[in-house]
């Protein structure tokens, strides 16, 4: 009898750490390019339905939102808001999700979460852009090329003298620019 519960013991540690380690790479749970997986609860755009229609989907809005029901809640101890997923023409273009800590330790929280990355694949700074007006409105802008050609964008942004939790994106350029030129014919892509 008392192999039964240690059987159950073992099962769960095992899938937990199983889990746990695919937890921590944000690249494992997506595929640019690919369309919608069973998983995912459409949250805005022309795949929403019911009440979330009546709110969340306008007319002309080609750019679909999806969560999946069960998702990271942390990479590499970093804890992060539940991820968005965004699509155009049922092809995922980006993931974006907020890093979630103290608002004071923002700075801190991009720098772990990079440092992080960077651990696992080359993470090369393109830009590092901050801008402030007296309003009290701010931002610090800082894209990263990682070594499979995908662009993580780490922005904070401050509204009334107070930062914001710091909102991380990443997507595939190619795609990007391919939605940017769908909706903006003047649009001309910047190698990066």
């Amino acid at each position: 009898m008392k192999v039964l519960p240690s059987l159950l013991l073992y099962l769960l540690l095992s899938t937990g750490l199983a889990q746990a380690g695919i937890d921590n790479d944000p690249f494992a749970t997506f595929a640019f390019g690919e369309a919608p997986q069973g998983d995912m609860l459409c949250t805005a755009g022309p795949c929403a339905a019911g009440k979330t229609a009546l709110t969340h989907r306008a007319p002309t809005q080609a750019v679909a939102y999806y969560k999946k029901s069960s998702d990271l809640t942390h990479i590499d101890g970093v804890e992060i808001s539940a991820p968005v997923y965004t699509y155009y023409q049922e092809e995922l273009f980006q993931v974006f999700f907020k890093l979630l800590g103290p608002a004071e330790e923002g700075e801190q929280l991009v720098d772990a979460f990079i440092d992080r990355l960077r651990e696992r694949s080359a993470a090369t700074l393109l830009h590092d852009t901050f801008a402030a007006a007296p309003s009290g409105k701010a931002y610090h802008d800082q894209v990263y090329l990682l070594d499979n050609g995908y662009l993580i964008s780490a922005r904070r942004t401050q509204e009334d003298g107070r930062w914001l939790p710091p909102h991380i994106s990443l997507y595939e350029p190619r795609r990007m620019d391919q939605v940017r030129l769908a909706f903006n014919p003047d649009y001309r892509p910047h190698d990066d």
